[in-house]
């Protein structure tokens, strides 16, 4: 009867036949499935305040494998975290290199382009000059 509806024995019939009956194992039973759902194997279901789906054990350890797995998986996060910072250094050292050179050109042209200026100020004062030299003479 067990097997039919649960899909495996319950091995000691004359306890099933006063358990089947009984309102606390079918609310631990349905507890226990739900907690085994859930990914929490046992549950702790002493009489006093029992409530269906308690959970009564911690997660699982990390076994050996997961705790390499883990190491590695950080490892690699960090090679990984290393390289871009190198990175970034790299390309903020550039990029103050090309902001540099491209001040020191405006630096040069804006001086290139000051003494044109004073040149042709210069020219046209010393035309000036002259017309009044011509205008007087």
């Amino acid at each position: 009867m067990f097997r039919a509806t649960h899909r495996n024995g319950f091995y000691t019939v004359r306890c099933w036949k006063k358990l089947k009956e009984a309102p606390k194992w079918r609310i631990s039973y349905v507890a226990y499935n739900e907690a085994v759902k859930n990914g929490v194997a046992t549950l702790v279901m002493d009489g006093e305040d029992d409530e269906p789906g308690q959970k009564a054990l911690s997660p699982r350890p990390w076994d050996r494998k997961a705790t390499k797995a883990d190491l590695a998986r950080e490892a690699l996060a960090l090679a990984l975290n290393q390289t871009l910072e190198k990175i970034i250094a790299e390309s903020q050292s550039v990029l103050a290199k090309r902001n540099e050179k491209r001040r020191l050109e405006k630096e040069a042209s804006n001086t290139i382009y000051l003494n044109l200026t004073k040149d042709a100020i210069e020219v046209q004062r010393l035309g000036i000059e002259a017309k009044k030299a011509d205008a007087k003479a």
